[in-house]
């Protein structure tokens, strides 16, 4: 499972996975813009969209800057401030995502979601998986 999966190659983990070893997993990223590369590109991995939460609820701030995405409307990096455009993204935690699409065991996870990861992980059992 890759959260915040972005470029279906680039800095991609799980791609490595799905090549060398032929894993198949979901990837998830709340960037919308990603959807048509990746159904183009890596049309074997499902990618959803998706904020990841402690909450599931239909509508979230996602604010996103170029192919950058976060749900905080500024971030720094280096020196420099970046801004995003606002858009609404539907929320949903890892237990219901995978609930329902019947994962009952995970071999491996991948996240990288802009300091939201803690804030992720608090709607996942990660014993259960």
């Amino acid at each position: 499972m890759d959260v915040g999966s972005a470029w279906p190659f680039a800095d991609n983990n799980t791609f490595l996975l799905e090549k060398q070893f032929n894993w198949k997993g979901l990837a998830i990223d709340a960037n919308p813009d990603y959807n048509k590369t990746w159904k183009n590109l890596r049309s074997t991995c499902s990618l959803f969209t998706f904020v990841v939460s402690n909450e599931t609820k239909s509508l979230e701030k996602f604010y996103k800057a170029g192919g950058l995405g976060s749900t905080q409307k500024e971030r720094r990096f280096g020196k420099k401030i970046i801004r995003g455009k606002e858009v609404n993204i539907p929320a949903i935690t890892l237990n219901k995502l995978l609930d329902e699409n019947g994962v009952e065991k995970i071999d491996f996870l991948s996240m990288d979601i802009e300091q939201s990861e803690v804030r992720a992980l608090q709607g996942f059992d990660i014993a259960r998986f």
